[in-house]
């Protein structure tokens, strides 16, 4: 039995669905020296062997690399077939330093039990075909109920999918899977019932991806966010909150709530609507408590009313909130209104500090560029400018300047007279 740092591992590789079978089988192969490596040809309903027709146990390693792909569904080519297969083999076994890498991750976070692959992005730009949560909710929830896992399942919500059969696996969070009920397990059955079991102890199933397969993969993503942006929505709500000063200070135990719904990927223009109570001398708003944010072109559509930035950032005509409390004020003539509008062309919101970083990047990044083509055409401005100046030096040092400057100077003379 292989150890890697002292941590049992094995493949289990299914090869009946696999195009590229003689290299898939020589992968695996490479990985000798750190895995046991176990190949079946067919299914199997072992869920032991974890639906592989292999003589192999989870229960005899600490970690399992399950290879076990779908079958082909009806409108895929097979070069469209070898693209998704290559896309998770190189998740999953890049190399042995990085198969080391992702069980050490595994090992270091205790309520992980195994890493899936994202969606390829064959599946993400032909999604709608791929939709196979409700045709299995039935079957999933039966397995839910008749073994008492008492997981929250719904039809609306699919669980984390072992995309393609492709997973690596803490064994730990399998365990007396093998004493469930269960009628006949399809591969893929499999990939939403193995996530569920481990929720019922207390693990959950976690993204991972290579650098370089989230980089060509962005044609699938951007496939992806536009599915999610026009049938999903990938909708967020915020809490937005204001309070008022009535000549003594602000108090805060009297705010009120706004709640808005922003989409992710879109730059929608955003309203806020506050009263205006008798005797307000001062506004403060918070445009959403609890994250960090970007707001844009934000104003007051009242006159006399004036909104500033408490504790932001202020770039050309965003605000750069660097706390999860975001501040404004409104100050000015209130006594005319009874209800103030906020308004901001867009707003950016960042959980982490991760988040915000990546967004700042790519701001510096614009504007460095925008700044490097303005220094490019100033120089080219200025090689010009030198260029007239030499020729104007040239032609003022000609014989013909010098022939004809008498003439100029009795020109001038006449005019002036």
């Amino acid at each position: 039995m292989v150890e890697t740092k002292e941590k049992k591992v094995a493949i289990f590789l299914n090869i009946k669905n696999i195009v590229q079978k003689e290299m898939v089988e020589k992968r695996c192969h490479e990985f000798r020296e750190v895995a046991d490596v176990y190949i079946g040809k067919r299914r199997s309903n072992c869920i032991e062997s974890l639906g592989i027709d292999i003589e192999a146990s989870y229960k005899d390693y600490e970690y399992v690399v399950m290879i076990n792909p779908f079958e082909a569904r009806e409108f895929e080519t097979e070069g469209s077939i070898v693209q998704r297969e290559s896309f998770y083999i190189n998740n999953l076994l890049g190399s042995v330093s990085e198969l080391k890498e992702e069980i050490e991750l595994l090992e270091k976070n205790k309520f992980e039990g195994m890493l899936v692959s994202r969606m390829d992005y064959i599946k993400a730009y032909a999604v709608s075909n791929y939709e196979k949560w409700k045709d299995y909710y039935e079957a999933v929830d039966a397995f839910n109920e008749e073994n008492e896992l008492q997981v929250i399942l719904s039809e609306k919500k699919a669980p984390i999918q072992v995309e393609n059969g492709c997973a690596i696996i803490k064994t730990k969070a399998l365990e007396e899977i093998e004493k469930t009920k269960y009628e006949e397990l399809s591969t893929e059955l499999l990939s939403y019932v193995l996530p569920v079991y481990m929720q019922s102890r207390g693990f959950l199933p976690s993204y991972f991806m290579r650098k370089d397969l989230l980089k060509n993969n962005n044609i699938g993503y951007t496939a992806l966010h536009h599915y999610s942006e026009t049938n999903v929505g990938h909708n967020l709500q915020i809490c937005s909150r204001y309070y008022y000063d009535f000549g003594e200070g602000f108090v805060e135990d009297e705010e009120n709530e706004i709640k808005k719904i922003i989409k992710f990927w879109t730059k929608d223009k955003v309203a806020f609507k506050i009263p205006v109570p008798e005797g307000v001398k001062a506004i403060g708003f918070h445009p959403c408590d609890g994250f960090m944010c970007v707001c844009a072109e934000t104003c007051v559509e009242e006159e006399g009313v004036e909104i500033q930035n408490v504790n932001a950032q202020h770039f050309e005509k965003e605000d750069v909130f660097l706390t999860h409390k975001p501040e404004y004020v409104l100050t000015g003539d209130f006594q005319k209104y009874d209800m103030l509008t906020i308004t901001m062309e867009n707003i950016s919101v960042f959980w982490s500090e991760h988040d915000f970083k990546y967004e700042i990047d790519n701001y510096i990044m614009g504007k460095e560029n925008e700044i490097n083509h303005k220094a490019w055409a100033i120089e080219e401005l200025k090689g010009k400018l030198e260029e007239a100046e030499t020729e104007l030096a040239t032609i003022k040092n000609s014989k013909a300047w010098r022939y004809i400057s008498g003439y100029r100077r009795m020109k001038n003379r006449i005019f002036r007279k």
